[in-house]
């Protein structure tokens, strides 16, 4: 039996065990300095990176946190901390959290700006890049092609950043997939803008993959971020592993397409795509099996790709960097508003490049369609269709032919039930990025 005594001594030791030393906060003024923490660093420790302008300097952040006590790398004044020059951040660790750094004006030779991989570390896995922004980082030639985020590893995630002004070869954010398990990472309420059109292929803004790789479980959720002005080349997103989530996303006058490029298993969910003024502005692009398009919005679209829902024709035994043929693909639940050019190519790109397999077992259904005066035809293909089919779909304000009316109900407005649908949110810029910058 304890005495009194007792019970208080053991009372304490219990405190002391679960509540570990105060975590510490450390003041860096240089790459150097941060490397020099980062040896004696522990877990819920912070690291500020002091108000100035830093050229030229190659951070490099490493450490092991944990879930419930982090470290933490952050500006002491958020934009007014800048790094210019040739500077960039290298992330290497477990459970590390940057906030509210500045990347303004500098440039690159290689690699990537901010890169979730460091030398000498362990697999970089739930880490998070927050509030940051990269603004203008441009070398002199468009050729001269480096990544801005590039991001490796597992369980990472890249939220409420700025992404503005790329002009140069390379993707804006990468997803790098290894061997194994899935990559599971987290892009999400970023502002993404002002990148203007490329001179070839690579001026994608988000990649997840490659073709080599498109096999592999990417499961990334890319959502709620906003696409302004994004007209870097056909690919807005390219999507190049398997079983990623596009959901709730703003496509705003960007001149591209969210493009399934490689990979099965996607699913594109409640994403709005608003083409305004811009030219070349399309939809969705389909390659590959068992995708789900459902509940997105189009408006404004031109026809990029054929069509706002482009279904690729695929070619026989495609290699992994060709076109695999469109099947077990449902098309569920979208809303097409006044778009000038076609809602449905049903065989984009039939006849090219060996592209002669149609989309086949692909349901197309509960889509509303309210088609301006003078719009292209709504539907688009070179042979008849015979893998796909219609269902309960209603169009508003065109007159069809009987060829092409089965599962298509024509109306003269919008059923009561479905004028919901008439009423997107798109997200403005307040909503995403760094709150500093709002």
């Amino acid at each position: 039996m304890k005495t009194g005594k007792q019970t208080v001594i053991f009372a304490l030791t219990v405190l002391i065990v679960s509540y570990p030393g105060q975590a510490a906060m450390h003041r860096a003024n240089s790459a150097d300095e941060l490397t020099n923490i980062c040896r004696t660093i522990s877990p819920g420790d912070s690291v500020i990176l002091t108000e100035g302008t830093y050229t030229d300097q190659h951070f490099i952040f490493t450490g092991t946190g944990t879930k419930e006590r982090p470290i933490t790398l952050r500006a002491e004044t958020p934009g007014k901390t800048i790094l210019n020059g040739m500077s960039k951040l290298a992330i290497g660790g477990e459970y590390l959290v940057v906030d509210s750094l500045l990347f303004h004006g500098g440039h690159l030779k290689t690699g990537s700006i901010i890169e979730f991989c460091a030398k000498n570390s362990t697999l970089t896995q739930h880490c998070v890049l927050r509030n940051a922004a990269i603004i203008d980082y441009n070398p002199q030639k468009i050729d001269t092609r480096y990544f801005w985020v590039t991001l490796c590893g597992t369980g990472n995630i890249v939220e409420y950043c700025h992404f503005s002004g790329q002009t140069h070869s390379g993707v804006t954010v990468c997803v790098v997939l290894g061997d194994g398990g899935s990559a599971g990472h987290i892009i999400r309420r970023n502002y993404f803008g002002n990148r203007p059109q490329g001179n070839e292929n690579g001026f994608e803004t988000i990649r997840i993959g490659t073709s080599t790789r498109s096999m592999t479980k990417g499961r990334c959720i890319v959502t709620e971020n906003l696409f302004e002005k994004c007209n870097g080349e056909v690919e807005i997103i390219s999507n190049k592993s398997c079983e990623n989530v596009y959901t709730r996303n703003t496509f705003l006058c960007s001149a591209g397409c969210l493009t399934l490029r490689h990979g099965n298993g996607c699913k594109v969910e409640g994403n709005i795509f608003i083409g305004g003024d811009a030219v070349n502005v399309g939809g969705v692009r389909v390659i590959g099996e068992g995708h789900q398009v459902s509940g997105n919005y189009f408006s404004g679209t031109k026809g990029r790709a054929e069509g706002a829902i482009s279904l690729k024709a695929g070619i026989p035994d495609s290699p992994l960097w060709g076109f695999f043929q469109v099947k077990d693909c449902v098309v569920d639940n979208n809303t097409f508003v006044d778009n000038p050019g076609p809602l449905f190519a049903l065989d984009a790109g039939y006849g090219t490049k060996g592209c002669k397999l149609l989309p086949k077992d692909v349901i197309i259904s509960n889509n509303l369609m309210v088609v301006a005066k003078g719009a292209e035809p709504i539907i688009v293909h070179t042979n008849t269709p015979t893998g796909i089919v219609w269902k309960k779909n209603v169009v508003v304000g065109l007159e069809l032919g009987s060829a092409e009316t089965s599962g298509l109900e024509l109306a003269p407005t919008v059923p009561e039930s479905w004028k919901k649908r008439l009423s997107p949110q798109p997200l403005k810029r307040t909503d995403v990025g760094p709150g500093w910058m709002r």
